[in-house]
Order: C-alpha cells, then sequence, then structure tokens
C-alpha cells in the first residue's frame, strides 16, 4: 500500500511541474532572463518556437519584438526551459573558466 501512495506523490509533482502559472512578475522575470542571453543561439531557438507556434511579432532595425502578456503557460514553459538550458550551459563554463583559471 505504501508504493501506491509513493507513485501517486512523484505523480502529482511531475503534474504540478507541467501546470505552472506564471504571474505578472513571473513573465517580468522571463523578459529579464531573454535580455540577458549573450549567445545568438538562444535567441534562434526562442525566435524559432514563436515562428512554429505562429506567434504575432514585429521587427525593425533594433529587432524582433513580442508581446508575452497573452502567451498561455504551456507556451511560457517552453521558453522556460529554453532558457534554463542556455543558463545551465553558461554556468557550467563559467564553473570550468574558475577551475582552470585558479
Amino acid at each position: 500500500m505504501s508504493n501506491d501512495l509513493n507513485d501517486n506523490t512523484s505523480e502529482s509533482i511531475t503534474i504540478s511541474s507541467l501546470d505552472k502559472k506564471f504571474l505578472y512578475s513571473d513573465k517580468q522575470l522571463l523578459i529579464k532572463r531573454i535580455n540577458d542571453i549573450k549567445t545568438k543561439q538562444c535567441y534562434i531557438k526562442i525566435f524559432k518556437l514563436i515562428h512554429n507556434y505562429n506567434i504575432q511579432y514585429t521587427k525593425n532595425d533594433n529587432g524582433v519584438f513580442i508581446n508575452i502578456s497573452n502567451f498561455d503557460d504551456n507556451f511560457l514553459t517552453k521558453i522556460d526551459s529554453i532558457l534554463l538550458h542556455y543558463e545551465k550551459k553558461k554556468n557550467n563554463t563559467i564553473k570550468k573558466e574558475l577551475y582552470f583559471n585558479n
């Protein structure tokens, strides 16, 4: 019987992580994280995602602009996962540089 309880607990954790709700403050943080990107590859991944979902954007000499206020939470979660991957990669690079420079 305890095995059933453990199984249900792990399922609820998985489901809750998939059902993340983005508050206004979460969206602001997401925008800040996007602005902090330094690699073209990450921007390209995010833009491909936007393009694949037919999200409206405007483009001018200063770049590409999107309004994320109406994006659904599922789409924002996908952008978040791209950013997490980029941030982990960046942190690993920094750790390696610190290790080899000391």
